[in-house]
């Protein structure tokens, strides 16, 4: 769970980053994203742990377009 504030800049915010890492390429000004077109698209999740008093609590630090695996080169007869 995240904000769903689209804010950019020097700093942008986590909902900005994961959906250009799901689109692979950067926003552009003014752009308007339809959310639903991003349910489903497979990318890598990189997840930490981090204490908090007592309490150990697991964030999101960054999500990752994942890349289609390449297809081994045929072998020539």
């Amino acid at each position: 769970m995240t904000s769903t504030k689209f804010s950019v800049g020097r700093r942008p915010s986590k909902a900005v980053q994961w959906v250009q890492a799901l689109l692979g390429r950067e926003l552009k000004v003014g752009e308007k994203v339809n959310l639903d077109l991003l349910l489903g698209k497979e990318c890598m999740v990189k997840v930490e742990d981090r204490k908090i008093g007592d309490t150990v609590v697991s964030r999101v630090t960054d999500v990752i377009k994942k890349v289609a695996a390449q297809q081994p080169a045929k072998k020539k007869s």
